[in-house]
């Protein structure tokens, strides 16, 4: 952190001068009941799911018949026997660069599909076994649709909005890609396709001594339907890992995924994931794997907690996964020397394979830089690069780590002579993630700060509090300030705070933390949405202090809303002018909120006006739908000025229309 040289040092003199008393099992940094940090594992219910190909292949064609030129890169052509000599021993792909406006290469006429108009672009990189592409999609209008199809059996993925914004789509087989846009409009979507990933091997095979999945017991099958294999994108290279879904206390079935924190480290990795499920032999020993574009699949997903001592990350998947296996787990201690373990992974990205060993040692360092580190010496099979992430089970078949690896590959045929693994300990990742898994019906923290309130708080090093305020409707000025001694972080968010993947500095319309040296921090919001917004208080080091919110609401008869209904017409017409005015005699703020709001993105304008003429917001695009969204600097469809009068006009220019707009109330102070 800036400005915080002092406070590293003072912590590093700290960690030499302790270095020699360090124990294997640290405290917990939080308060943990051991007694009950266990669960069993359980099959989520049943539910009607879509897999495989979002469009049908008759309806695919019919898109695809409006065909643009193709983008074809040769970076990589001839290229994969190096690619694989140099990469790293779980990476499949490589980056290149693009910076193509799709809109530009996109065939320049509509050709109507049924009751929709579509455009298509094959995109290729030479010789690629796969690509994934990243696509920046904000621009696009909001009934435009995006497919990522495989041009060889035109399985598609997406369809993709502009709420994506920019992304990494998933790994598509082949060397071309159709990126296939989709609208009820003849007019052109704007979108970019920014960046690609050449896949040089879809998968290597793994070693002859790994044992097949579908050689073991049911018990052992079914339960392996929690496992899965996963492509991520870093720095435009792509990678694969292993990961566990995780059985939380509270029944839920919320796709928590466990996995390594090498493979997984922010939460811009996070969003890259592309998980597929139950990729496993065609059957025992048949040294074949399934056809992966035929299973179940997520994308995307939110980082909850990782740490990099431990190498350990825990995800929310995006989606549903389906009924399968969540594996159950145990933090109550430290496993046992002499203890059996199983594995359940993807060695080298290939189909499912499992290991099984003896915990030889724990508390250890490992791999250079990881902490309380568990080793598996292998009885039977291996692990190799791919595998990371995966859990090793006890003998109940609960989770009591994840693989960092950095252990040897000796394979002598079908036995694996000498090998052994490193495994972070889920025991102290647990702290972190009890908020989670656990059974616990508060939220962390479970204060609530009223208006003027303050309240004290005292921190460790990396701990942190919670509290939520209730903002009431008309609510200005809200602020929320820590003093005190040590270094605190304060935290401000009306979604909710993901700790720690939101932990940094932040300046946005609904989310701030100055994230600045020491313990006097405060943030504020001149027009803050009504709703539970949520604070949290972090320890960069050991910190106490007090928290105050305050907020300013009008009262009496000198506020008040109003029923205030001005629409356009739906959709409305070209070379327009549509404007009202609201005025409150005496108020010193008005608003008017907004039911829906949707303008020709970038054409077409909504300005919002003051009493002196003053534009104070001018917004285009689909912002509002059902009383809520991004506009104005805020998300709850309300447009604030001050003054007694408020003027909203929408200009419209000889081109494309859209819905327009529809207020519902009014409102003064």
């Amino acid at each position: 952190m800036d400005f915080r040289f002092k406070n590293w040092l003072s912590s590093v003199l700290i960690l030499l001068l302790t270095a020699t008393l360090a124990v294997a099992q640290q405290p917990d940094a939080v308060s943990v009941n051991r007694a009950t940090a266990r669960n069993s594992g359980a099959v989520s219910p049943a539910v009607n799911l879509k897999w495989g190909s979002q469009l049908s292949r008759k309806r695919a064609e019919r898109y695809l018949a409006n065909l643009g030129a193709e983008i074809r890169t040769d970076y990589f052509d001839g290229m994969n026997d190096q690619l694989k000599a140099v990469a790293e021993s779980n990476q499949i792909g490589e980056a290149f660069p693009l910076n193509v406006a799709a809109s530009d290469r996109m065939p320049r006429v509509a050709k109507r599909a049924g009751d929709l108009f579509s455009w298509a672009l094959p995109v290729s990189s030479t010789g690629a076994e796969g690509m994934r592409l990243q696509l920046d999609l904000s621009l696009l209008e909001s009934d435009d649709k995006v497919y990522l199809l495989d041009a060889e059996t035109l399985h598609a993925f997406g369809p993709y909005t502009a709420e994506k914004g920019l992304f990494w789509g998933p790994l598509v087989e082949g060397e071309t890609t159709f990126v296939l846009l989709v609208s009820d409009d003849a007019k052109r979507g704007d979108f970019s396709i920014v960046e690609g990933s050449h896949i040089f091997k879809r998968r290597r095979a793994a070693k002859q001594c790994e044992d097949d999945l579908n050689c073991e017991n049911e018990q052992i099958r079914q339960i392996a339907t929690a496992v899965g294999h996963y492509s991520f994108v870093s720095g435009g290279g792509t990678y694969v890992c292993t990961g566990t879904l995780l059985n939380a206390q509270d029944g839920s079935f919320k796709p928590y995924f466990l996995t390594a924190n090498h493979c997984v480290p922010s939460q811009s990795v996070a969003n890259t994931v592309h998980v597929y499920w139950d990729y496993r032999s065609t059957s025992c020993d048949s040294g074949r794997g399934v056809d992966k574009s035929s299973l179940p699949q997520n994308q995307g997903s939110t980082l909850l907690a990782t740490n990099s001592n431990l190498d350990a990350t825990l995800l929310e998947l995006d989606g549903s996964v389906g009924s399968r296996h969540f594996m159950g787990w145990n933090a109550t201690a430290v496993p046992a020397r002499n203890s059996n373990v199983t594995c359940i992974h993807h060695p080298a990205g290939d189909y499912m394979r499992v290991s099984k060993g003896t915990i030889t040692g724990t508390g250890q360092r490992a791999c250079g830089s990881y902490d309380n580190e568990i080793r598996v010496d292998w009885i039977d099979s291996l692990t190799e690069g791919g595998s990371s992430g995966s859990a090793i089970l006890n003998d109940s078949f609960e989770v009591v780590g994840d693989e960092s690896g950095c252990g040897p590959e000796n394979c002598n045929g079908n036995s694996a002579p000498g090998n052994y693994d490193w495994y972070g300990s889920f025991f102290h990742f647990y702290p972190q993630i009890e908020q989670w898994l656990g059974d616990s019906t508060e939220p962390p923290g479970g204060d609530s700060l009223a208006n003027g309130e303050s309240q004290s708080f005292d921190l460790a090093r990396n701990a942190t509090r919670s509290w939520t305020i209730a903002v009431p409707a008309n609510a200005s000025d809200l602020v929320v300030t820590i003093s005190g001694s040590g270094d605190a972080d304060l935290y401000v968010k009306r979604a909710t705070i993901n700790w720690p993947g939101d932990q940094g500095s932040h300046n946005e319309a609904e989310f701030k933390a100055p994230y600045s040296s020491g313990s006097n921090e405060s943030v504020s919001f001149p027009s803050p949405a009504a709703d539970t917004w949520n604070v949290l208080v972090h320890g960069y080091n050991a910190s106490s202090g007090t928290i105050t919110a305050s907020w300013t609401v009008g009262g009496g008869s000198g506020s008040g809303e109003v029923d205030w209904v001005r629409e356009t017409p739906h959709k409305y017409a070209n070379n327009q002018t549509y404007e009202y005015t609201y005025s409150k005699a005496g108020a010193s703020r008005v608003g008017v909120h907004f039911e829906k709001l949707n303008s020709e993105s970038g054409y077409d304008y909504l300005s919002v006006i003051d009493e002196n003429g003053n534009t104070v917001y001018r917004v285009s695009g689909n912002l509002i739908s059902n009383g809520s969204g991004n506009a104005f600097g805020r998300s709850d469809g309300w447009a604030y000025v001050d003054g007694d009068s408020i003027t909203i006009r929408l200009e419209t220019d000889y081109s494309v229309t859209r819905y327009g707009f529809k207020t519902d109330k009014a409102s003064f102070q």
